[in-house]
């Protein structure tokens, strides 16, 4: 079974951090459940093999799933906010979608697969995505928002 929320702890390979909170919360909750599926992904690879195997069919089918919410989240918030890199931004999910689909396609077809190199691509497209581009993306919706909340007090 995975354990899909850790807080910060010495030894994780990808522990949740406090400086990964970007200031929306629902954003930042569907962050904490895909950094904890990298992690088992990763604990998995340190228990062998077999252990690899398992847990990467159980996380990949749960990271495909989590991940269209989770996109589809930020997306929303992106549109709703006439966010002006969303473009971009949703160009970005659809690559980072598509190369996590053939990865799963060529591991379910038995092609060679390594769990350890899959688990540092998915730390770090994760790692900067969050750090830079959904960054850059939660500054503007809160600004925006700010900016909105702000003028309608003083129209009021």
């Amino acid at each position: 079974m995975l354990n899909i929320v850790k807080e910060e702890k010495a030894g994780r390979f990808m522990p949740w951090k406090k400086e990964y909170v970007l200031g929306i919360p629902l954003v930042d909750k569907q962050h904490k459940v895909l950094v904890g599926l990298t992690d088992d992904l990763y604990e998995a690879c340190r228990e062998g093999v077999v252990s690899a195997e398992a847990t990467f069919r159980e996380a990949s089918h749960i990271v495909v799933d989590y991940v269209k919410i989770h996109f589809s989240t930020e997306e929303k918030i992106m549109d709703k906010t006439g966010y002006p890199d969303a473009p971009a931004h949703k160009g970005e999910h659809r690559a980072f979608v598509a190369k996590f689909l053939k990865e799963l396609a060529d591991f379910e077809d038995g092609k060679a697969f390594v769990y350890y190199d899959f688990a540092h691509f998915l730390k770090d497209w994760i790692l900067n995505h969050v750090s830079v581009n959904d960054k850059k993306m939660v500054d503007y919706v809160l600004h925006s928002v700010g900016n909105r909340v702000s003028g309608e007090n003083r129209a009021g």
